[in-house]
């Protein structure tokens, strides 16, 4: 497994051991106002979760979890993602994704985090 370290960041793929983190993340309403608008159900975390596995596996990069090298405390995720949206107009190349909780907002990680990432 790749593992990807900043001077306050350890990047690691999305895992299964990741489950409990994001659960408590996408539950989170401060959290996903702003990009679901609801909190996410277990199940709908664990879909979420092996679509981002499989998405490594399928494509080689993906969703990095990030924790803080300090304390491992789960910071959030991000990374570069070919999920194929149905949008309009049609976007067909990979995208950048992040999500920062809410308690690490604010604080530059999300960027020092998909800087590594890239």
């Amino acid at each position: 497994m790749t593992v990807l370290t900043t001077q306050r960041l350890t990047l690691t793929p999305v895992a299964v051991g990741d489950m409990d983190d994001l659960t408590a993340l996408w539950a989170d309403a401060e959290f996903t106002r702003h990009i679901m608008g609801r909190g996410l159900s277990e199940e709908e975390v664990w879909f979420r979760l092996l679509r981002d596995i499989g998405h490594w596996q399928a494509k080689g990069y993906g969703n990095w979890s990030i924790r803080e090298t300090t304390t491992g405390a789960y910071v959030g995720s991000v990374g570069v993602l070919d999920y194929r949206r149905e949008i309009d107009p049609p976007f067909d190349a990979p995208e950048l994704g992040w999500g920062v909780a809410p308690a690490f907002q604010g604080a530059g990680l999300a960027r020092e985090a998909l800087e590594a990432a890239l």
